[in-house]
C-alpha cells in the first residue's frame, strides 16, 4: 500500500456544530464531505474552513504557525 493510500485510509473524527464527536470516518470520506460542502475542516486554532479555504492553508495548519 502506498503512503498516500495509507494516509487516505487514516481515521478522522467527525464532530457536529457543538464540537461533539459524531463518528469516525476515513480521511478519504472526510475530503469528500468537505469537497461537497457538507463538512468543514478545523485548523489547530479551531477555526472552520470550507474545502477551498482549507486547501490554501493546509500546509501551514499541519505544521502550526511559522
Amino acid at each position: 500500500m502506498s503512503q498516500s493510500s495509507r494516509e487516505l485510509s487514516a481515521q478522522v473524527l467527525v464532530v457536529n456544530r457543538n464540537l461533539q464527536a459524531v463518528h469516525i470516518t476515513t480521511a478519504r470520506r472526510a475530503f469528500v464531505l468537505m469537497f461537497t460542502d457538507v463538512a468543514r475542516a478545523l485548523d489547530p486554532a479551531w477555526v472552520a474552513h470550507d474545502f477551498e479555504s482549507w486547501a490554501t492553508i493546509w500546509p501551514r495548519a499541519a505544521t502550526g504557525p511559522p
